[in-house]
């Protein structure tokens, strides 16, 4: 057999040139068709040309349009960034807007739109359904917001608990910002499309007659034109209030102070206002206002419908908001006079000598029911002593009380029962006086909430009779199962109001003529 040579080597120039092209063509084909076949981000750069571009002119993003799905782009995409224009507004906004689902509607509308204009305001709405306080810290943490005036919705100040929709963004941010990005990207190339003057773009990016949602850039106002059917349009009437809303406003106050404390806020004046809507509690807001120098606003509305029992139309909202802009203005006046800073809770520092209430009072002499138990002298007191009682909660709603048989109340007495508390876990206590030992004197009671915590607090409660009883009780219960709170230097004390002394010394007054 002969030997043969063989040339193992490969060169690619001496392919021809054709060939090549052809192979690229291939390629760019086989990835045009892969990315459509699969609705890649990529498609939106063509789909977008079927969505009608009106809003672009007005300053406002695509939130959603047909056949594009953008999930929670509306609010996600300043969040997270990819509407930069919409950020860069909001670090400079004068006023921001903090609110839910009610604030999203009325607030998007002409009458707010005017009034902030005319009173030289630039605003920004920032709205989520279902809000709670939470997902409005995330917000300007996030976006580093610093505004003059912050307008807070009270309803969301009703709960710390991150709703799914924003909580996805918080906590998976990486499955939504490129996907954000990429619509972003393409509505930028549609917007530009339709202002170059190229003939061609403009023909296939800017006759799209799909109607897409809209969002400000500029104010954060969502486009909606929602008007209900006349038969589901119902008047409302307002909720009936206890006040003072003792308990409620123990409940809230917690969350409005970590709020309204931001770092971000410290030279921010704070506006809590209500959306009017069957289940609005206006004297809550004016209380808890009260409690952490906020000034609060709410518009007396009686011909408001709701078309689902929660919200108002597109129509009933501009009637509501001509009327709410009215009690606003001298609001947002005294902010700029310098009004409505944030007053920080004053925290009492422990001093030996003034934190008992002359005396002690053990819970152990208390009457256990279900499922509560005390360890006496336990725990440390803050005096290093261990002289603290420990307090055993199994489930929530266990009662400590003590009936003070041996003390009548007499019209005018006060009492009162306080000391020091605190729990290795965020807890609510609920603490009560009522009168008691009689079913036939009328029924006189106070309750409250207090918020404890590591940091031992002194709390307080105390109530004045208005009648004669036989006896007091004192009570208390907690909203948490499995929790240990511990109590130091508490008593109740009894305080009979002074007698008003009878002056029975007469004075001589110029007697009137008689006609």
């Amino acid at each position: 057999m002969s030997e043969h040579s063989v040339d193992n080597t490969i060169s690619y120039t001496q392919k021809p040139g054709w060939k090549m092209l052809v192979f690229l063509c291939v390629f760019l084909i086989a990835g045009a068709i892969s990315i459509v076949k699969f609705d890649s981000y990529f498609t939106d750069f063509w789909k977008i040309r079927k969505c009608n571009p009106e809003g672009y002119e007005r300053g406002d993003f695509m939130t959603s349009c047909g056949g594009i799905k953008v999930d929670r782009y509306a609010f996600g995409s300043i969040y997270l960034g990819s509407q930069k224009n919409a950020v860069k507004n909001a670090k400079t906004a004068d006023v921001i807007v903090f609110g839910n689902s009610r604030t999203m509607r009325s607030f998007s509308t002409d009458a707010i739109d005017n009034y902030f204009k005319n009173k030289g305001l630039t605003y920004v709405i920032f709205a989520v359904e279902g809000a709670s306080y939470a997902s409005a810290q995330y917000t300007v943490n996030k976006l580093g917001l610093k505004p003059k005036i912050v307008m807070t919705n009270t309803e969301i100040l009703h709960t710390d608990v991150v709703g799914a929709a924003f909580g996805d963004l918080v906590y998976f941010p990486d499955k939504y910002k490129t996907r954000f990005d990429f619509f972003h990207a393409a509505q930028s190339v549609q917007k530009w499309a339709c202002s170059s003057g190229i003939e061609a773009l403009e023909n296939y990016y800017c006759k799209g007659r799909q109607g897409a949602g809209w969002r400000s850039a500029v104010t954060g106002r969502f486009k909606w034109e929602l008007v209900a059917e006349p038969e589901k349009n119902k008047v409302f009437t307002a909720r009936k209030e206890a006040n003072p809303p003792v308990g409620r406003l123990n409940t809230i106050l917690p969350n409005a102070r970590e709020f309204l404390g931001n770092s971000n806020f410290k030279d921010s004046c704070h506006v809590l206002y209500l959306v009017n809507s069957p289940s609005s509690e206006p004297n809550l807001q004016t209380a808890l206002a009260a409690e952490v120098g906020a000034l609060p606003v709410y518009t007396p509305f009686n011909d408001l419908r709701t078309y689902d029992k929660s919200h108002l139309d597109r129509p009933t909202s501009e009637r509501w908001a001509s009327a709410f802009v009215k009690d606003l203005d001298p609001i947002l006046d005294k902010c700029l006079a310098g009004e409505g800073k944030y007053e920080p809770e004053e925290i009492e520092k422990f001093d030996i000598e003034t934190s008992d209430i002359a005396g002690m009072t053990d819970f152990e002499t208390w009457t256990f029911r279900e499922g509560a138990s005390v360890e006496d002298a336990a725990a440390k007191g803050l005096d290093g002593s261990k002289t603290a009682d420990i307090i055993n909660i199994e489930k929530a709603g266990a009662r400590l009380q003590k009936i003070y048989r041996e003390t009548a109340i007499k019209a005018g007495m006060t009492v009162t029962f306080g000391g020091w508390f605190w729990s290795d876990e965020d807890v609510a206590m609920r603490a009560q006086i009522v009168r008691s030992c009689s079913r036939k004197t009328p029924v006189e009671a106070l309750d409250t909430y207090f918020s404890l915590s590591k940091q031992p607090k002194r709390h307080e409660i105390s109530y004045t009779f208005k009648q004669d009883h036989a006896c007091a009780l004192v009570q208390i219960t907690t909203t948490r199962d499995d929790s240990t709170i511990f109590g130091w230097r508490y008593r109740t004390d009894f305080t009979q109001a002074p007698e008003t002394p009878t002056d029975n010394t007469q004075e001589n007054f110029p007697v009137e003529p008689q006609e």
